[in-house]
C-alpha cells in the first residue's frame, strides 16, 4: 500500500468493472480520459490521497530496522512520528480514562489511588531502566504501549479475580447450604436415634430377663438331667438285682417243682375217707400239721 497505493488482486474483475463504472462521470469532470486504465488510476490516486495508514511499531531490537530494509516504502512514503515518553499529566489522564468511574469493580474511594499507583509503577520502571543502562550498559525500553498493556492487564486480572471470587462465594454458599441440610438431617437422625435408644433399652431389659429365665430353665433342666441320670443308674442297678433275684426264684422254682408235683400226686391219692379220718384226730401227726 505504501509503495504502489493498491493491494494487487484486491478486487475481482467484476468488482473492478463496477468501480470503474461508478467513477467514470467523476473522472470525466476532472479531465481524465474515458479509458478504463485512466479511470482506474484516478480511483487509485484518490484512494491514496484520502487513505491514511497509521502503523505503530516499537523501536526496540532489530524488528524496525529489518522491516525498513525489507519494505522501503516505510522510509520513502511515510512520515515517522516518534512518540516520546508521556509526561506525568498524560499518564494520569490515560489511566483515568481507562480506569473509568463506571467500573463497578473498583470502589470510588480507591480509584484515584489505583490511578496514582499505575503512574508510579510506570515511572519507577523508567527510573530503574535508566539505572540498568548506567550500570550494565543494557537497554530496557519502556514505551507508552507498555503502560497501556499494564493497565489493560490489571483490568483483565481484576475481572478474572472478581469472577473467581464470585464463583468461590457461590461455592461457599452451596457448601453452607449443604451444611445446613446436613445439620437438619442430623437433628432428625438424633431424634430417631433417641427413640431407638429407648426401644433398644427396653429390648435389652427384655433380653436380659429372657436370658435369666433361660439360665434358670437351663439350671433346672441340668438338675433334672442329673436326677434322671441318678434315677436311670438306680433303675439299672435295680434291674440287675431283679435279674439276679429272678434267676434265684426260677432256680428255687425249679427245685420246688418236683416236690410240688409229688404233693399233687399225693393229693390225687387222697380220698374222702382219709380226710374224715384226719379230721377225727384230736392232735394230727407232725407231718400232717406241716402240710396243713
Amino acid at each position: 500500500m505504501l509503495t504502489t497505493g493498491m493491494v494487487p488482486a484486491l478486487y475481482a474483475d467484476d468488482e473492478k468493472e463496477g468501480v470503474i463504472a461508478a467513477m467514470r462521470r467523476e473522472a470525466a469532470l476532472v479531465g481524465k480520459g474515458p479509458a478504463k486504465e485512466s479511470i482506474w488510476q484516478y480511483f487509485v490516486d484518490k484512494c491514496a490521497t484520502n487513505l491514511h495508514i497509521v502503523m505503530a511499531m516499537s523501536p526496540v531490537g532489530e524488528t524496525l530496522r529489518t522491516r525498513c530494509r525489507n519494505f522501503p516504502g516505510i522510509v520513502n512514503n511515510a512520515i515517522i512520528d516518534w512518540f516520546f515518553p508521556w509526561p506525568e499529566q498524560a499518564l494520569f489522564a490515560v489511566a483515568s480514562v481507562m480506569i473509568s468511574p463506571d467500573n463497578q469493580l473498583i470502589p470510588q474511594n480507591h480509584r484515584e489511588d489505583i490511578v496514582g499507583h499505575c503512574v508510579m509503577v510506570h515511572q519507577s520502571v523508567n527510573d530503574y531502566s535508566a539505572r540498568f543502562l548506567q550500570r550494565l550498559r543494557r537497554y530496557n525500553f519502556v514505551t507508552p504501549k507498555n503502560y497501556l498493556d499494564f493497565i489493560t492487564c490489571y483490568l483483565r486480572l481484576l475481572k478474572e479475580k472478581d469472577l473467581y471470587i464470585l464463583s468461590q462465594c457461590e461455592r461457599l454458599q452451596g457448601g453452607l447450604a449443604k451444611i445446613a441440610d446436613a445439620s437438619q438431617m442430623l437433628t432428625v437422625l438424633n431424634e430417631k436415634l433417641a427413640i431407638q435408644r429407648v426401644a433398644v433399652k427396653e429390648k435389652t431389659i427384655a433380653c436380659e430377663s429372657l436370658l435369666k429365665e433361660i439360665a434358670q430353665s437351663s439350671a433346672e433342666a441340668n438338675e433334672m438331667k442329673v436326677a434322671a441320670q441318678i434315677k436311670a443308674q438306680e433303675i439299672t442297678e435295680s434291674s440287675k438285682i431283679i435279674v439276679v433275684e429272678k434267676a434265684d426264684a426260677e432256680e428255687a422254682l425249679q427245685e420246688a417243682l418236683p416236690a410240688l408235683e409229688a404233693a399233687r400226686l399225693a393229693l390225687d391219692d387222697l380220698d374222702k375217707t382219709d380226710i374224715t379220718e384226719v379230721r377225727s384226730f384230736a392232735k394230727p401227726p407232725p407231718a400232717v400239721q406241716t402240710v396243713c
